[in-house]
């Protein structure tokens, strides 16, 4: 049934937190930075460190800054040096 097989779920998904709780007490600005910097949604990123109760604020705002900024640079130079829509996607450079 659902419920049961819920049991198991839950209990794996509690570890999980309880251990990046234990890693964002103990080396908050590593473990900020790699969560900031993995693949995942903003939203839950986002959400989902705000609900740390352990994470300073200034740790969040500095991590956020520190992996933001080089991608928002790098999609800025990116879409700067094509002069089309259609060369970005296709990955042709501006200097043709």
């Amino acid at each position: 049934s659902p419920a049961t097989a819920a049991g198991p779920l839950r209990r794996r998904a509690d570890a999980m937190l309880t251990q990046l709780g234990g890693a964002v007490r103990d080396r908050p600005f590593r473990t900020v930075f790699l969560l900031r910097a993995a693949p995942l949604p903003i939203a839950l990123k986002n959400y989902g460190l705000g609900l740390m109760p352990s994470l300073p604020s200034l740790v969040f705002v500095l991590m956020t800054f520190a992996v933001n900024v080089p991608f928002s640079v790098a999609w800025a130079l990116t879409g700067s040096s094509a002069s089309s829509l259609q060369e970005a996607l296709q990955g042709g450079g501006g200097d043709s």
